[in-house]
């Protein structure tokens, strides 16, 4: 059985009493998962968007979550110390983006991870999206994230509590 590491988006729903609802978008997928004898956990992160580690499932699993919008599997075929330095130029610019859009800053993200990703490791860039988030109300008609920043649970606390 395998275990990955993705980038979910939060969806807005509405509760039992009209109330909004953010609810993890692979929380849709949980019956199939159980069903397919895996688990998954999260970390809240920028974006409106978690760190989800899933694990005990088939590869076909990982794929089916990999075609889903939205989704972005994170590069963990060599394991959490082996740099990233496999990766195509492409690849390592496609995850780069994906970190500006969570909300980092390019400046941010060159200052703690370098200007090749390439040479870090899949946990540095780990724990770099775990660095922060921020808190999310409703305001009525939306959800918005002006609330204080908040540190999240890192990924080692996750792996940890929820290994292989």
């Amino acid at each position: 059985m395998s275990t990955a590491w993705y980038l979910v988006p939060y969806i807005t729903t509405l509760g039992g009493i009209g109330r909004a609802v953010r609810v993890l978008d692979i929380d849709r997928f949980t019956g199939q998962i159980i069903t397919a004898g895996g688990s998954w956990a999260e970390i809240e992160v920028l974006g409106n968007h978690a760190l989800v580690k899933v694990r005990g499932v088939s590869e076909q699993d990982l794929d089916d979550l990999n075609g889903v919008p939205g989704y972005t599997r994170l590069p963990d075929a060599w394991g959490w110390d082996t740099t990233l330095s496999e990766l195509t130029a492409n690849q390592r610019t496609a995850l780069r983006d994906r970190i500006v859009a969570l909300g980092y800053p390019l400046a941010e993200i060159q200052a703690t991870l370098g200007n090749d990703l390439g040479q870090v490791t899949l946990r540095q860039v780990l724990r770099f999206i775990a660095r922060r988030r921020v808190s999310p109300r409703w305001n009525g008609s939306a959800v918005v994230f002006d609330g204080p920043v908040v540190a999240p649970e890192t990924p080692d606390a996750l792996e940890a509590r929820f290994p292989d």
